[in-house]
């Protein structure tokens, strides 16, 4: 028991000793801090943050700095202090990055003479102490400011301005530009179907030429869907120019379809036809040559011409 209490109070002396100690005690500190403390008094006495100091007396059709008792203009400077690539989503389009700005503007209220209070030349304070502007950006998602409210501290220099950072997260939205798809896919594609669709259906061609172009112009098709699939993100939806380049797919399968049953069954109708010598089954016969096939090719390329055209419609906004 008298152990404990003999190292109780040394405890209490080395405590003692320590806030006395001289390696420790620094004058100038104290006398900073009583002026910095006089000298925030005074500052924040009659401020109120939520009045701004923006000079509004002015007229906007004269020049600026026309009035010589009055500011020029209020400036409110922000700078890129710092930039970082957060994340990126290829699906969706979008970068997100986080941004550290350094903000500044000038707010007569709070500037001093360092004279009259100790040569403080400026202090740091909590930013919902002081009016401060609202930073919107135009286009972006959300900001989101990661400091904690109790350490958003702001430096006040003696002739009023102020400075502070801030941390933003910024999620961009990337939008390709459709001009180099559709010179390099869109329209390509949409000219290589015309053409297949006319050589399908040309009269003098037999049926294995006919096979050749539309072949050729399948092969065509998936080897530009096989290279828009390693260009475009991935996602959980078609693209709309993979749908595109699809639709002309079919149609081109469904032209070789068409001319494939419209000679086997002109094989197989004309001289069943030709055995009725009635005008109805020589309408029918006429009919089943070159109008048909010409029909169907008309048919095709309107086909070809609307899906061209949809799919411009959609990417019409961004040109």
């Amino acid at each position: 028991m008298f152990f404990l209490t003999i190292s109780i109070l040394v405890c209490f002396h080395e405590i003692n000793g320590f806030y006395y100690n001289p390696d420790f005690y620094v004058p100038k500190w104290k006398e900073f801090l009583e002026h910095q403390e006089n000298l925030t008094e005074t500052l924040f006495k009659n401020y109120d943050p939520g009045i701004s100091p923006i000079y509004t007396i002015f007229d906007r059709f004269k020049p600026i700095g026309y009035d010589p008792e009055g500011p020029s203009r209020w400036n409110y400077s922000v700078f890129l202090y710092y930039l970082k690539l957060v994340e990126v989503q290829e699906p969706q389009e979008k970068v997100s990055v986080v941004l550290e700005i350094m903000e500044g503007w000038f707010d007569p209220r709070l500037s001093w003479d360092p004279a009259s209070h100790g040569n403080i030349s400026s202090i740091y304070t909590r930013q919902d102490k002081i009016w401060s502007p609202t930073l919107t950006s135009f286009g972006v998602d959300d900001i989101i400011d990661f400091r904690d409210p109790d350490f958003r501290i702001a430096n006040v220099d003696f002739a009023g301005t102020i400075s502070n950072y801030v941390s933003a997260v910024f999620e961009i939205t990337i939008r390709r530009n459709p001009l180099y798809y559709i010179y390099m896919i869109v329209f390509p594609s949409f000219i290589i179907n015309v053409i297949s669709i006319i050589g399908v259906f040309l009269k003098n061609a037999d049926k294995m030429s006919k096979l050749n172009v539309g072949l050729t112009n399948i092969m065509t098709m998936t080897f530009i869907l096989g290279v828009m699939a390693d260009k475009i993100p991935r996602t959980g939806i078609i693209p709309l120019l993979g749908i595109y380049i699809i639709i002309n797919l079919v149609i081109m399968v469904l032209a070789i379809a068409v001319v494939t049953v419209i000679t086997e069954f002109r094989e197989w109708a004309v001289p069943r036809l030709k055995l009725k010598r009635g005008s109805v089954s020589r309408k029918l016969e006429i009919f089943l040559g070159s109008p048909l096939e010409y029909t169907c090719a008309i048919l095709l390329e309107l086909l070809t011409t609307a899906n061209f055209f949809v799919m411009i419609g959609f990417w019409f906004e961004d040109l």
